[in-house]
């Protein structure tokens, strides 16, 4: 009975450090995927917008900038993509035909104008 119950805690911990890891075998490595990151901005004080969108175009990819505005999209197959970066009571943000190739971390700041101006 001991070694059952022993034996049950340790295959749920390998599975819980694996879930942890987020490893779910389908992740491509940094070697054959791309990466996009940035900060998203005011226009017009600098400040750092969080909770902004950041929507990959064409995919189920969503991502949202943290407290310092900054975001990561990781894991993209090289090739072009359009984004779509809203936030509320600001104009929408539209960046075409960003090409990310293998290996790469491109890097995006982008300044949102308000719906005021």
């Amino acid at each position: 009975m001991n070694r059952i119950f022993l034996f049950t805690i340790i295959v749920s911990m390998l599975f819980s450090v694996n879930a942890l890891a987020g490893d779910d075998g389908n992740t491509k490595s940094n070697k054959e995927s791309a990466n996009i990151h940035g900060t998203i901005f005011d226009h017009e004080s600098g400040e750092n917008l969080a909770g902004a969108i950041i929507k990959v175009e064409g995919t189920d990819i969503k991502e949202y900038s943290d407290l310092e505005g900054d975001f990561v999209i990781n894991g993209l197959e090289p090739g072009n993509y359009s984004l779509v970066i809203s936030y509320i009571s600001y104009n929408n943000s539209y960046i075409e035909n960003l090409e990310v190739n293998v290996g790469e971390d491109k890097s995006l700041k982008v300044h949102l104008k308000s719906e005021d101006n």
